[in-house]
Parts: structure tokens; C-alpha cells; sequence
């Protein structure tokens, strides 16, 4: 982890830039690759309070993204989940004169009202899964069905829960 420990000072420092949009509030950035094959594209950012990916306008633009992979990003913050933006964030209303334009609404607030809605489902009553809504979301997403049963998972990494994933 001296290679995780050194990306978090870069990216306390703010040295992949921040994010593109303004409602993030200069959001730090991790750098992402689309592809695990060499010169297959370039590094690209991801915000980790927005959860978008942009294009690099800095020194890091020739990176190949390969460097870092598809995966970085969420490795790193599960490695230090003190630095996943706890605040949601803030969505764009379009107005005119004060007004807004139409009831459609960003994807960023349509994501919050979907989450809000699932919360609420999910701790009135049971979410038809087989698992209980106490338990975390973690278990929830681990879940696996076969053939229409619901299996509960075994914790991750033991035995059983490779041999029910495969």
C-alpha cells in the first residue's frame, strides 16, 4: 500500500486537478483509465461526489490510462472510505427569469430521488430479495439469485462466497 498511501497525498494536494463541474465545489479528482491495454486511451478523472468521468486538460493529458486502470478510483476509496464525499451532490435546475424551464430533471437529481425512493422502500418493508432490511447494502448487492431462490451470501472472501459467485 506505499503506492495507495502516496496517490492519497497526491490526491489531498488536489494534484489531478478538480472536478469539471461547478456544483461539486472543486471536487478533488482521481486519475481512471478506460482500458487495461496499453495505448488504448488516455487517462481520463473521475469525481468521486459526482461519479462522472472527464477528459484531462492538465500535464497528465499523454498518461496512458492503463497506468491506472479501470479500477483505481474505487480501490482507492474503499482503501480509505474517510475520503468518499459524505454531501450529495448539488443538482443544476435550469431557470429562466427565476423560473424553471420544465418538471424533467437532471441525471444527478433524478440518482438522489431513485436512492431516496429505494431507502424508503427498503426499510418499510422487505425488498422481495430475501434480505432483510437491516442488514447492510453491501449484503444487499451480494446477493445472488439461481434459478429464482435467493442465496444468502457468506462473508467475502471465504470459501463459500467464491464458490456461490461462480
Amino acid at each position: 500500500p506505499r503506492g495507495l498511501q502516496a496517490m492519497r497525498e497526491k490526491y489531498l494536494k488536489g494534484a489531478f486537478g478538480t472536478c469539471a463541474r461547478v456544483l461539486c465545489d472543486r471536487q478533488h479528482v482521481l486519475p481512471l483509465g478506460l482500458s487495461e491495454d496499453l495505448r488504448a486511451a488516455q487517462v481520463k478523472l473521475f469525481c468521486p461526489k459526482c461519479e462522472q468521468v472527464y477528459s484531462v486538460k492538465s500535464k497528465y493529458k499523454e498518461l496512458d490510462g492503463a497506468c491506472f486502470g479501470m479500477s483505481f478510483p474505487q480501490i482507492f476509496l474503499q482503501s480509505y472510505p474517510s475520503l468518499v464525499p459524505l454531501e450529495a451532490p448539488r443538482p443544476f435546475y435550469p431557470r429562466v427569469f427565476g423560473f424553471k424551464l420544465h418538471k424533467q430533471k437532471s441525471l444527478i437529481a433524478w440518482k438522489l430521488e431513485q436512492e431516496q425512493n429505494q431507502e424508503q422502500a427498503a426499510s418499510s418493508t422487505n425488498d422481495g430479495t430475501g434480505v432483510s432490511p437491516s442488514q447492510s447494502g453491501s449484503a444487499r448487492l451480494a446477493t445472488v439469485q439461481t434459478k429464482g431462490q435467493p442465496v444468502q451470501p457468506a462473508s467475502v472472501g471465504s470459501p463459500a462466497a467464491s464458490s456461490t459467485m461462480q
